[in-house]
């Protein structure tokens, strides 16, 4: 079936039951056309609330979570509305979007529920524990005329955004060779969070952090199709899942790209390289733990001396904001929904095809055998 890159909004009018007023928005601000429930209380609740909470024309949020401390916290700093339960959140017809922040084990059946009852759904990184649900749940929204966006914030960064616009510009030419490692410290106890339950998790930190590379490989070299790889549990208890991963891909057009992913990165670190026919770019950090956002774009000469163009982003972490943004929009039908239900599905397939084929290929073993 042909990809759809937007939906129109359907009849949030006659779905709502109750006028939303929200004051205190500002001078100039619009009246707000869309209410929003939030499932989760954990730390992505946390980072995605206060953009809806002061976006001008989202509000009238509501929340449902299994933490009540926590719930109440998140819903005392951003007026929200608690809620007994996530399905209240799905039966309430005057929500428009639902954001899900569940571990990725409840993913599946929350975002089904979500888009029967005809709501658009903002969903984390992974969007089902399997690529073959997230792909069910993408033609499931199609069929039903809803938008369903995978929780990719890392476009939105200020340097990624740069990045695509140098690439899309032609500026260094077709993506040839592109690097990244995406790393952070594992935690002591890390074996008792959710994380690191493989009943719960998608996986392990290929799929937790190195599928927002995959991500940012396909959206600037175009699709990968074929993925290899080799993951690796030695410090942390968390068997099955792996502390470590790489993967390398193949993309349609050409290109070969290298993702690392660890727990094992003692200093938190995020590292994006294109090199392409005509140039190069590197970006570095994301602000935070991860160091100053920079974006560096060269040209390829073979004769002058050596010229590159370095830009520091250094206002605080604003991808959470321009996703939501971005979201809003394309429920208004003004933009094509970016990083959509397919994007995130994609993404899932070669991470786990890239963790599969350590079962398939046949690695030269017993290197050191006659020396």
């Amino acid at each position: 079936m042909p990809r759809r890159d937007t939906a129109r909004p359907m009849g949030r009018d006659a779905r709502r039951s109750q006028p939303c007023h929200c004051a205190g928005r500002g001078r100039g601000a619009r009246e707000p056309d869309m209410r929003v429930g939030v499932i989760g209380s954990g730390l992505q609740a946390s980072r995605r609330l206060p953009a809806i909470a002061a976006h001008l024309r989202t509000c009238g949020v509501v929340i449902a979570g299994e933490e009540p401390a926590s719930v109440e916290l998140l819903a005392s700093a951003h007026a929200a509305v608690i809620v007994p339960t996530w399905h209240h959140v799905i039966d309430d017809p005057s929500i428009d979007i639902v954001v899900v922040c569940t571990p990725p084990g409840a993913h599946r059946e929350i975002v089904e529920a979500s888009i029967r009852a005809h709501k658009h759904v903002l969903c984390e990184k992974p969007l089902t524990r399997r690529s073959a649900d997230a792909l069910a749940l993408a033609q499931l929204a199609e069929d039903n005329g809803v938008l369903l966006k995978c929780g990719f914030n890392h476009r939105f960064h200020p340097a990624v955004l740069r990045a695509k616009q140098e690439i899309d510009a032609g500026r260094i030419g077709r993506p040839l060779l592109m690097r990244g490692l995406y790393g952070i410290g594992g935690r002591p106890g890390i074996e008792r969070e959710w994380r690191s339950d493989a009943n719960v998790a998608a996986g392990g930190q290929l799929m937790e952090q190195g599928i927002h590379l995959v991500d940012l490989i396909r959206w600037f070299g175009g699709e990968a199709v074929e993925a290899l790889g080799m993951t690796a549990t030695e410090l942390f208890p968390i068997h099955p899942l792996e502390e470590s991963g790489m993967a390398v891909l193949r993309g349609e057009s050409g290109y070969l790209a290298t993702v690392t992913s660890t727990l094992l990165q003692w200093r938190n670190t995020f590292e994006l390289t294109v090199q392409g026919e005509d140039g190069y770019l590197e970006i570095r950090g994301l602000g935070g733990s991860y160091g100053d956002e920079t974006l560096t774009v060269g040209a390829r000469d073979d004769v002058a001396p050596f010229n590159e163009h370095l830009t520091y982003f250094r206002d605080k972490d604003k991808s959470w904001v321009k996703e939501w943004d971005h979201l809003v929009a394309a429920v208004n039908g003004e933009v094509p929904l970016m990083s959509d239900a397919r994007d995130g599905a994609q993404a899932m397939l070669i991470v786990e095809e890239a963790c599969r084929s350590q079962t398939r290929a046949h690695p030269i073993r017993h290197l050191t055998k006659g020396i």
